[in-house]
């Protein structure tokens, strides 16, 4: 069980848990949170989290494991015409990997294209950038740095590749 004030991950959404409504809907208690990014959006989840889709926020050791294994992660392997489903699909999961396989896999499309001379595309920039947003959110929080420490973290592991 989740408690008053403590911060949580709603899908891949930085939210705190507000109130707890008892008996709130068919009887069930209900978590009231919001969000970290939108204070006007609110949210309300059973406690007992049947679709789980609400976990705890990661720890700094998971973080740090995390940022560590950035430069083993393998990029997105498919058919350029099926990437922006395959970003689509790893981003609506929950997991830590997938946004880091969209990350690597649009900023180095990207800078490709940079080396080529040519505009980078803008469906990769959107989706590096939505990744980055749901991974910065919580390891920035996990880890007590700034949003901006941990662009520039994964970003220089990036940049090894």
């Amino acid at each position: 069980m989740f408690e008053l004030g403590e911060k949580v991950i709603y899908r891949k959404e930085l939210c705190t848990v507000k109130d707890i409504k008892k008996n709130h809907y068919h009887g069930k208690d209900y978590y009231v949170l919001v969000s970290e990014n939108d204070p006007s959006l609110t949210i309300d989840i059973p406690t007992d989290n049947l679709g789980g889709n609400l976990r705890k926020i990661v720890t700094k050791e998971e973080a740090e494991e995390i940022l560590s294994n950035i430069v083993t992660i393998e990029p997105i392997e498919v058919d350029e015409r099926n990437l922006g489903y395959e970003y689509q699909s790893l981003l609506s999961n929950n997991n830590h990997q997938d946004l880091i396989r969209v990350m690597k896999t649009s900023y180095l499309k990207n800078q490709q294209k940079i080396s080529a001379s040519k505009k980078p595309s803008d469906r990769d920039q959107d989706y590096y950038e939505k990744a980055e947003n749901y991974l910065c959110n919580e390891l920035s929080l996990s880890l007590n740095i700034s949003y901006e420490e941990c662009k520039n973290s994964i970003l220089s592991r990036l940049e090894q590749q």
